[in-house]
């Protein structure tokens, strides 16, 4: 994938880009600089620095209990999907099953050329002939790997 810009609507890409991104983070850079303001209404540009405000909801006993509840929250969110996705990783990676290509699909995971420069220990002739596994067929060479090559 080549990264120059080649056409002059190309070009336009790069100040549309920029804009978007000011949009989009403008309101955070904002935010953040009211946060850090000694000033106890809103005033821009900020007149002072102090970090009392984040101090104070540090503090606040309601904000205390909600930060937990997130915490054990996002905690156990995670450990539930290493639970399921690690080993239904391993399952779709290392087995064939019925509908494991649409599963793929439906999960967003694009295929992994194994012939490319990122994977080197696979590269492979797809005509090439494995002798204990398809003596009478070549490899099918179609992006996936067949069993002799898979546990190289």
């Amino acid at each position: 994938m080549s990264t120059e810009l080649r056409s002059p609507l190309a070009w336009l890409l790069l100040p549309v880009t920029g804009l978007v991104m000011v949009f989009i983070l403008a309101p955070l850079v904002v935010t953040v600089a009211m946060s850090i303001s000694d000033s106890p209404y809103v005033v821009f540009p900020p007149r002072g620095f102090t970090l009392g405000w984040y101090a104070k909801i540090l503090q606040d006993p309601d904000f205390q209990a909600s930060l937990w509840f997130s915490t054990m929250l996002a905690l156990g969110a995670t450990a539930g999907a290493l639970l399921l996705g690690v080993p239904a990783a391993f399952a779709v990676a290392r087995h064939e099953f019925l509908g494991r290509c649409g599963l793929v699909v439906a999960a967003g995971v694009s295929s992994v050329d194994h012939r490319s420069r990122a994977a080197p220990a696979f590269r492979h002739d797809p005509q090439q002939q494995h002798p204990a596994q398809h003596a009478d067929r070549p490899c099918a060479g179609d992006g996936a790997l067949c069993r002799a090559h898979r546990h190289r």
